[in-house]
């Protein structure tokens, strides 16, 4: 990224993107937080994933060739594979750090008095810290490897787990309880590296291994 690129239309309409899909993402989130009936179902992480799924497969067909990382890791680990340079990974972060904590804010004002929010406490489902920590990093070392594994590098939009969402809850309903957003940053990561390591060539040689199978086979017959 240089210069040039902050006078090109393309680049701020990536960047209005990215604001715009982040802040309809946790407006939605909320309202399916606080529409639920608790008196006959706890929300779960299956519950709230399968209604976040749903938007989320519908802004990255929409607006995924325009821009929609919708996730502060992902532009991170896509910044670690190579894909996008430092200064856009900081931009786009920027911009879906404001858009969900503006999208908190809006759908939390469009909400009930009385609802409240206990489900990203962690310790709402007896969890301390380091657990919400590791399991956030688990998913998403698994999301990462999988996204770059399938699809190549050159797939710009990977799936995301959200940390701009439980940042964005912090500051505009005060859960502070909820610090595993610090997970993804160590899951991501840790794929891109072990993605780099055996996917890309550095001790595992794919290609070199499939034609090996195939000799290997033909000698068979």
């Amino acid at each position: 990224m240089s210069l040039n690129d902050l006078k090109k239309v393309s680049f701020w309409t990536e960047c209005a993107c990215e604001l715009m899909v982040s802040f309809m993402l946790t407006t939605v989130v909320m309202f399916v937080l606080v529409t639920n009936k608790k008196e006959l179902y706890e929300p779960n992480t299956t519950h709230l994933g399968l209604f976040v799924l749903a938007f989320v497969f519908m802004a990255i067909e929409t607006y995924g060739p325009i821009a929609c990382l919708l996730n502060p890791m992902a532009a991170f680990s896509l910044f670690l594979a190579g894909k996008i340079s430092l200064a856009r990974c900081v931009i786009f972060t920027i911009l879906e750090l404001c858009g969900g904590l503006a999208g908190t804010f809006f759908g939390y004002l469009l909400t009930p008095d009385n609802r409240v929010i206990p489900y990203f406490d962690p310790s709402h489902h007896g969890m301390n810290n380091w657990q919400s920590v590791t399991i956030e990093g688990f998913f998403s070392f698994n999301l990462i490897f999988v996204v770059l594994s399938v699809h190549g590098t050159e797939y710009p939009r990977p799936l995301p787990f959200l940390p701009n969402l439980s940042i964005a809850l912090a500051l505009a309903v005060g859960l502070f309880a909820a610090v595993y957003w610090l997970g993804p940053y160590i899951g991501g990561p840790l794929a891109v590296l072990a993605y780099k390591l055996f996917a890309m060539g550095k001790f595992y040689k794919p290609r070199e291994a499939v034609e090996r199978e195939s000799v290997a086979l033909q000698s068979q017959i």
